[in-house]
């Protein structure tokens, strides 16, 4: 086997970075979530509605997670091609 070229280490070690950046901004919030828990059920007054705070949260971040993907496709797609020096870059992002 060859060793992989300088580009593809450099490849494999920005998608390495990005995964640890989701994982540790999903343990901050995770973290921030349980340590705010208390305080929101108490706002609700009762310990009976305490597991409609997870649902709701879980449901919502599920619900928009796709939306702010799309539209950041869609902003990357149309900004790149939009400021393009040619119409050739033009092409290549749409």
């Amino acid at each position: 086997m060859t060793a992989p070229a300088a580009s593809d280490r450099r490849r494999l070690r920005l998608i390495m970075a990005a995964l640890v950046a989701a994982v540790l901004l999903s343990s901050l919030d995770a973290m921030i979530f349980n340590t705010a828990l208390p305080t929101i059920v108490g706002q609700l007054h009762g310990i009976a509605r305490m597991s409609w705070v997870p649902t709701a949260y879980l449901l919502t971040t599920a619900l928009t997670m796709p939306v702010y993907g799309k539209i950041g496709d869609l902003a990357l797609m149309d900004g790149g091609g939009g400021a393009g020096p040619s119409e050739d870059v033009l092409l290549r992002k749409r």
